[in-house]
């Protein structure tokens, strides 16, 4: 089975999905290019979860060891979810198991990021930390950097169970609701977070905003969020 990867973001911890093989050659560039990316993003706190993986060769397990080093250097860390039993004893025959952390779930290891990292500052705008959940991660960033440029404070978040996570230890005033992975998910996003963050304004994004021309989706963007009093109105 060649390698699938799927990705999304919690806050500062990108979450790969692994399925397949994870061998020398077009697979190994794959994972490589898609971290890569990450470097480009400034993401340095990954999740890979294997539980997919069903084979890895020596190439493969030496990826995920660079990586791992080479995101320390830079105050981060690669950590592992859910490693097949296959993968895991690979792990233990090798002694990777003791430079690499593993974790039962992607929810542990995503949490393991999280209790790290110190009590977040106070947004630089009174009443403007935003978080952002979409599926895309190329909207939610067009998105984050908009707002960035008005003084909020952004966190993204992929999927709804991201968002929980995210809102236990980063609270938010607003919540900008984009697409979800189908049009029911999407339309139950809103009582879900509500219940986890009462206090918090949920707004919906027009999903047409994705393909819109990107002058006009952040003039959009930017007048729902004045039209609700997030942002001060246009001088």
């Amino acid at each position: 089975m060649p390698l699938e990867l799927e990705s999304r973001v919690c806050g500062s911890v990108h979450v790969v999905v692994a399925k397949g093989r994870l061998v020398a050659g077009p697979e190994c560039r794959q994972l490589e290019d898609l971290l890569h990316l990450d470097s480009r993003r400034h993401l340095r706190q990954i999740v890979l979860d294997a539980s997919g993986i069903q084979r890895l060769d020596s190439t493969g397990l030496g990826l995920i060891v660079r990586t791992a080093v080479s995101l320390r250097r830079r105050n981060g860390d690669l950590r592992l979810a859910n490693p097949a039993g296959n993968i895991a004893q690979l792990f233990r025959v090798t002694r990777v198991d003791g430079v690499i952390h593993a974790f039962p779930t992607q929810e542990d290891a995503i949490l393991s990021f999280m209790q790290n990292q110190p009590t977040p500052a106070a947004p630089t705008c009174a009443g403007c930390s935003v978080m952002i959940v979409d599926q895309s991660l190329d909207f939610a960033a067009f998105v984050a950097t908009l707002l960035a440029q008005h003084s909020c404070e952004v966190k993204l978040a992929s999927l709804v169970s991201d968002a929980k996570i995210l809102l236990r230890f980063h609270p938010v005033d607003t919540i900008l609701l984009g697409s979800g992975p189908s049009p029911a998910a999407t339309a139950g996003m809103a009582p879900i977070l509500q219940a986890v963050a009462p206090k918090a304004k949920i707004l919906a994004l027009d999903s047409a905003l994705h393909t819109r021309d990107a002058q006009e989706a952040a003039a959009e963007i930017l007048q729902l969020l004045r039209s609700h009093r997030i942002l001060p109105a246009q001088a």
